[in-house]
């Protein structure tokens, strides 16, 4: 009976131990679980929705200049490595073009995922917010498209932001 007990104990200690485990995998929502890009255009068919297994990777109450998100929702991470030096242009296209998509470009070339919390103003080199009437559907990087800062903050700003300076090697 003793033995019973022990096992049953090890047993329950062992499937919470899995389970705390397994809680703690990254996901695509997650920065350590970033979407690799390797080709010029990336099409992903599912909206994010909540935070993944590592919330709060964003701080909030930010601002241009500095940042424009306000904490992390509903995100979803992407990765990818210059190939050759340049301007960066980034257009992101919704499925639904009333939708409004918020995003930031963090460069984690000298820096990792847990960084960005304590370092977003170091890390962030393009961010944008824009929303309101008349803002939401096709955003990105683009000087052809009007972009002119690379900080567009919340409300009725600029849905794009300025060419982004990027060079080979970095993440």
């Amino acid at each position: 009976m003793k033995n019973d007990i022990i096992k049953l104990g090890l047993l329950l200690s062992f499937a919470f131990l899995v389970n705390t485990l397994s809680a703690q995998v990254p996901t695509t929502q997650d920065c350590l679980g970033a979407i690799p890009v390797c080709d010029y255009i990336y099409v992903e068919e599912t909206t994010a929705w909540g935070e993944g297994n590592y919330p709060n990777e964003i701080p909030s109450g930010q601002s241009c200049p500095n940042h424009c998100m306000d904490g992390e929702k509903n995100t979803r991470w992407y990765i990818w490595t210059v190939i050759e030096s340049g301007d960066l242009r980034l257009t992101i296209t919704p499925g639904t073009a009333s939708d409004d998509y918020d995003w930031a470009v963090f460069n984690l070339s000298e820096w990792s995922c847990e960084d960005i919390y304590s370092h977003p103003i170091q890390m962030m080199v393009s961010c944008n917010s824009a929303g309101g009437s008349g803002y939401q559907g096709v955003t990105g990087i683009s000087s052809l498209n009007g972009g002119v800062i690379d900080c567009n903050g919340a409300g009725p700003t600029n849905k794009w932001n300025v060419d982004l300076p990027v060079f080979e090697g970095e993440s």
